[in-house]
């Protein structure tokens, strides 16, 4: 087939957007740390296993019951299943590195970008759909959250293709289909995608009321309830057994149970939505270069003009109302969760949306020198915002540290990536973990012991680890969670913390690991000064003086902008090695 210069016009310029998008999500993605809840997904996600290592604020169906109960797997105790389940398919391809965790959220970012071409161009023309991508595909706050590991990244895709189909069912009521599992797709992420379901009740019950009795809008229907309904067998037996919903659906509903302490939140009201309104645009003016956002301000001006006047000569509505009440309504939603910089990205398709008609209905209604005019400050806009973007998300080193200049959301670099590397090449040096299950939590303890039993079971001749890695308890706890945690469940591997191998060798001598056939321990310790020497830390600190006074590092990890944040001794597991350790230090 010969494609016209235009067709082959189009088609370059979007692989460009989308190569340009691809770079910015995908370069150097593993080199940011595990920072926050993108730790806690990915821990799960690797064996799909709800289990969250701080039991005292956000226990789990798998330290509720001491057998795992038939519903139990359909989701998960704080989010629905579908990021979960999509994580747990890219580990079991790539393994379960931190490129592989993040991986799927930047995919998808790229897929939205595509898709905001596509609902560009049903809103308006192929121009739209162009102008739209290419805001997307720069656009720092969608880059950021396309990298870090959200389950947002996965929303706004399904909010992208929710609003095409159900503009596409139009004209062919077969895409309704494709409506309906983008709604179950979006619900099955996370609960907040509930605010776009108001957005098409109006057309539904206004423009579109016949679709109601079409055969394929009803089975549609029929197929979102069919594909939501893990969420749905989940929350009845879970309210059933404990007598509350999950943690996101027992936020939304005012519930505040004993198994969530600290994880659900008190729920807004949309009576302070005026209250709301400077934090949603602080948000976004936060993560938005100066340029960029007045173009984004000035396209909502010309977009509102245009539909208004568009509103008095009774033209097409149903585009104009779905952008604006979307907007609206992501607003709404927002009063009620609480703004945060993750929540808020739920705006960004109205954003990229309402740029690329507002850039096209300016081109259309200018001439001349105006036009030019027009399209530079568009070109210098988008260089701006482009240059902001990657300051903020790809430099170590940013050219300009001015805050119009850099977002304050940049990436972790304080050295626990590089601890990952260090810790999974210890294993991979020393590759046999002693497979000591110490949990008595029932369900845990099946979990690790067929782990072991499957281990044993396939033949293969397992030395025993005489090496044994500790770690200091002050380091962060997300960042805790990946490195540690993850192989102390999954790969059973023995790994006390500092706090937890002093308590030890306090009450049972270094024989209280060595008769497990340890011959040797490696302390993974940070700089005394950079934590602050509280009551609970007092022993790991003082134990850790002792360290630092008595020993040389074998090792040093330093994050990637040198500073050594965490060293590394190696000391024979003795009573005379560790006693000098265990003294109050010299003052």
């Amino acid at each position: 087939m010969n494609l016209s210069a235009r067709n082959k016009l189009l088609i370059g310029t979007l692989i460009i957007l989308v190569s340009v998008g691809g770079f910015l999500r995908l370069k150097d993605l593993a080199r940011q740390d595990m920072q926050t809840d993108d730790a806690t997904y990915s821990f799960r996600a690797i064996g799909y296993f709800d289990y969250i290592a701080s039991e005292n604020k956000q226990s789990t169906p798998v330290t509720w019951f001491a057998e795992p109960q038939w519903w139990q797997s359909l989701s998960f105790h704080d989010a629905p299943p579908l990021v979960f389940a999509t994580q747990w398919a890219f580990f079991h391809i790539g393994g379960d590195s931190a490129f592989m965790a993040r991986l799927p959220f930047a995919l998808t970012g790229i897929a939205s970008i595509i898709s905001m071409f596509l609902l560009g161009q049903a809103f308006g023309d192929t121009a739209v759909g162009l102008v739209a991508a290419g805001a997307l595909a720069i656009m720092n706050y969608h880059v950021w959250i396309s990298r870090i590991g959200y389950l947002e990244s996965f929303l706004v895709l399904w909010i992208i293709l929710a609003l095409y189909f159900f503009l596409r069912a139009r004209d062919k009521e077969n895409n309704y289909f494709g409506w309906a599992a983008m709604l179950a797709c979006g619900m099955l992420t996370k609960y907040s995608f509930l605010f776009l379901f108001p957005v098409f009740a109006v057309p539904l019950f206004w423009w579109r009321r016949k679709a109601w009795k079409r055969s394929k809008f009803v089975g549609a229907l029929a197929v979102f309830f069919v594909l939501i309904s893990p969420i749905l067998i989940y929350n009845v037996m879970m309210f059933q057994t404990r007598g509350h919903f999950d943690a996101a659906l027992s936020t939304l509903v005012g519930m505040h149970p004993a198994d969530f302490v600290g994880l659900t939140r008190t729920a807004g009201s949309v009576t302070n939505a005026f209250a709301a309104l400077p934090a949603i645009a602080g948000t976004i003016a936060e993560n938005t270069s100066l340029g960029f956002l007045a173009l984004i301000l000035l396209c909502m001006i010309i977009v509102a003009v245009r539909d208004y006047r568009d509103y008095r000569e009774k033209k097409d509505l149903e585009r104009p109302y779905l952008l604006w009440s979307g907007l609206l309504w992501a607003v709404l939603a927002l009063t009620v969760m609480g703004m945060s910089d993750r929540f808020g990205t739920i705006i960004i398709p109205f954003l990229a949306l309402v740029t690329g008609i507002g850039v096209m209905t300016a081109w259309n209604g200018l001439a001349g020198w105006r036009r030019k005019i027009f399209i530079i400050l568009v070109a210098l806009a988008a260089a701006g915002e482009l240059f902001y973007t990657v300051q903020t998300q790809l430099m170590l080193y940013p050219i300009v540290t001015n805050s119009f200049f850099l977002s304050a959301n940049r990436p972790s670099f304080q050295g626990y990536a590089e601890l990952e590397n260090y810790v999974q090449d210890f294993y991979a040096r020393f590759p046999d973990p002693s497979y000591v299950v110490f949990t008595k939590t029932p369900q845990i303890f099946a979990y690790q012991a067929k782990i072991i039993n499957d281990i044993y079971d396939s033949g293969v001749d397992k030395p025993q680890q005489t090496h044994l890695l500790i770690f200091d308890d002050r380091m962060d706890w997300f960042a805790t969670l990946w490195t540690f945690e993850k192989r102390r469940l999954y790969d059973v591997a023995t790994i006390p913390s500092i706090g937890q191998f002093i308590s030890g060798v306090s009450t049972g001598g270094a024989q209280q690991f060595a008769h497990y056939g340890f011959t040797d321990v490696t302390i993974i310790a940070g700089e005394n000064d950079a934590y602050p020497a509280t009551d609970s830390f007092r022993p790991i600190h003082d134990f850790v003086a002792n360290l630092a006074a008595t020993q040389a590092p074998v090792d040093k990890i330093t994050n990637p902008y040198g500073k050594t944040v965490f060293n590394v001794y190696t000391l024979p597991l003795t009573d005379a090695a560790l006693k000098p350790l265990l003294a109050e230090p010299a003052k």
